[in-house]
């Protein structure tokens, strides 16, 4: 408050670092002298938040102020108490990043530098109550709360040049699994880069139709794991049982035999990443396309945060 403002940008790093310290002291169960000096740098350092919502405040227009902008069809969320809305960002530098999500709306995420690191407890508070977001959103009507802890360091590598997925755990490969990725030379490739697994939706029914391949198939699906908005799942797919680890004929998704997919349906979480690499693909999924962050750097995603 009292910094000159052409110092206040330079200082906030700095005080970000003081009030991360003596967090990371604490691990050391330091004697009660070190740690009530670490309580007081820590105090200190907690004077960056007031630098963080000074520079929220200077973006939001002159009709909203006392908000934040966020998530809406027109790209406008308002959100109060960002500075501090994210609990975990202490121990892993991360960002938030606008981006045009699949549906055409657009979206605020949060994504730290690398993977959230295994053991981390992540809080979100978003103070929404009686916040209007946007012409076509309408009103917010209570504030939300989440809460969740990153598990083990789990990677999904998908070979598709190989026909070859593995699954590696605390940086040991679990096992490999022989499959089949999409078609190549057209429409049916699949996509590659960093894709999250979204969500794990059982046996359910595909229909190609609905992501603008005709009628090629209309079937019931087991052990569908969703990758992206556009369509592409890693699931069950024992009519190609001939290709498995060896050519890639399917209609863009990850496909494996049954026993593998039940094996593997029971071992991965939302959240996980697949990386996925291959000559004859679509293109990198877009960070829309599902939670495809990852694809892009992170100075590429700084770019997209209205603080940076």
């Amino acid at each position: 408050r009292f910094a000159p403002g052409r110092w206040r940008a330079r200082l906030g790093a700095p005080l970000r670092l003081l009030l991360a310290a003596p967090y990371l002291l604490f691990a050391l169960n330091p004697g009660l002298p070190v740690a009530v000096v670490a309580v007081v740098l820590a105090s200190v350092g907690f004077s960056a938040s007031l630098l963080l919502q000074e520079r929220l405040m200077a973006l939001t227009p002159t009709e909203l102020s006392g908000q934040a902008l966020g998530l809406s069809s027109s790209g406008m969320l308002a959100m109060q108490g960002v500075g501090a809305a994210l609990a975990g960002s202490i121990a892993q530098e991360g960002s938030w990043g606008w981006i045009r999500d699949w549906s055409g709306r657009d979206r605020v995420d949060w994504r730290p530098r690398t993977y959230w690191k295994p053991g981390t407890e992540v809080t979100l508070d978003a103070e929404l109550n009686g916040t209007d977001s946007g012409p076509d959103g309408g009103w917010f009507v209570r504030d939300y709360t989440t809460r969740f802890t990153i598990g083990d360091r789990q990677i999904v590598r998908v070979d598709l040049d190989r026909h070859q997925l593995s699954l590696v755990r605390d940086g040991k490969t679990v096992r490999r699994l022989p499959v089949s990725g999409g078609t190549p030379g057209g429409d049916r490739r699949s996509w590659r880069g960093t894709a999250v697994l979204m969500a794990k939706e059982g046996t359910i029914n595909m229909n190609s139709e609905t992501v603008g391949l005709g009628d090629a198939y209309d079937r019931m699906v087991d052990h569908s794991m969703r990758l992206t908005w556009s369509g592409m799942y890693a699931h069950a797919a024992p009519w190609n049982a001939r290709y498995l680890g060896r050519a890639n004929r399917s209609s863009g998704c990850i496909g494996m035999s049954d026993a593998d997919a039940a094996w593997f349906y029971a071992q991965v979480r939302p959240g996980d990443p697949f990386e996925i690499t291959g000559k004859d693909t679509k293109g990198v999924v877009e960070p829309g396309n599902g939670f495809g962050a990852w694809n892009l750097s992170w100075a590429e995603w700084q770019e997209r945060s209205a603080l940076r």
